[in-house]
């Protein structure tokens, strides 16, 4: 089910197909498989964003497996290690020598597809040239450490700023599924319960507070005193 979701031409194909699956999903009482995938399959569909060619490669993790396969095809062979630090020793010696042949200094992904699209959100450096993917990490990984603040990936600064977002109040959950890009508001609603639960409860806390000083007002005319009206 799942590979044919990614096996589509399109994401608004692939995202029919998440639905289709998910209706299935519900029907064979997999509630919670159907829940993670209806949570979880807009991120997993950001590689439609590149360009055609890039995108196995960009959704698949060949190289790493490709990689993992050389090292067990040489830890193999010898069986059983007398400690961790021959083992280490062998699997070090095999990147190395994958790093310093032809095979690790291979292209693997050919950036003039990058080059040929002319979308004009596209983020780029000072001078027009294609950014260094690493820049914002780095750039976002020293401020923080600078600054004195715990850095947990550039993902984590997208929830804090949603959940920013539905806690203030003044902004709907509908506005930020949309600036989040969610093609449905429920994907927002699942994700930022917590938020939503949060903001819930300060409001019920602002009014309990204007009914309180509600109460109060009355007891201080009961007892002739004069009081500024409280603001709402």
């Amino acid at each position: 089910m799942l590979k044919a979701i990614h096996a589509q031409e399109s994401k608004k194909a692939a995202r029919e197909k998440a639905r289709t699956v998910v209706a299935e999903l519900k029907a064979m009482k997999l509630k919670e498989a159907a829940n993670k995938l209806e949570n979880g399959i807009e991120e997993t569909l950001s590689y439609y964003d590149f360009p055609s060619e890039h995108w196995i490669k960009i959704r698949t993790n060949n190289v790493i497996e490709r990689l993992s396969l050389e090292i067990r095809r040489r830890t193999r062979v010898v069986g059983c290690f007398p400690d961790g630090n021959s083992a280490l020793m062998l699997v070090c010696a095999r990147l190395r020598h994958v790093a310093g042949t032809q095979w690790g200094n291979k292209k693997y992904m050919s950036m003039k597809h990058l080059d040929a699209m002319s979308d004009p959100l596209m983020v780029a450096s000072w001078n027009g040239q294609p950014i260094n993917p690493d820049g914002p990490y780095s750039w976002l990984y020293r401020f923080c450490k600078r600054e004195g603040l715990p850095f947990r990936g550039l993902h984590s600064f997208r929830h804090a700023f949603a959940t920013a977002m539905i806690v203030n109040g003044q902004i709907d959950v509908k506005t930020v599924s949309s600036i989040l890009g969610h093609s449905e508001i429920s994907t927002t609603l699942n994700i930022y319960t917590h938020a939503i639960h949060s903001a819930n409860a300060q409001a019920m806390d602002f009014v309990a507070d204007v009914l309180r000083g509600g109460q109060n007002n009355d007891k201080n005319k009961d007892n002739g005193q004069k009081i500024a009206p409280q603001k709402a």
